[in-house]
């Protein structure tokens, strides 16, 4: 299935690895930091129009991208079906 994330993107939910809420995470630490521990630093696709609300983390052909949006990652949760912790 795919979900809608913001603008014009969409993303296959079979891909998705974690939905993870930015202002939770950036608490302690910079986005920036948080993405280059990742490895996904050069892979960061940004359709949050400067409301960053949601980090979306996707496997595609091995390789681990990240998505940022300004919907919720509640939302984002229920347009694939997930329960949220």
């Amino acid at each position: 299935m795919y979900v809608h994330i913001g603008k014009e993107s969409v993303i296959n939910s079979d891909n998705i690895m974690a939905i993870l809420n930015i202002k939770s995470i950036t608490k302690k630490r910079d986005l920036k930091d948080i993405c280059k521990n990742i490895g996904i630093s050069d892979n960061i696709i940004d359709v949050s129009e400067n409301n960053k609300k949601t980090l979306i983390l996707c496997k595609l052909n091995n390789n681990l991208r990240g998505y940022i949006t300004n919907i919720s990652s509640a939302t984002i949760a229920k347009r694939c079906n997930v329960k949220v912790y």
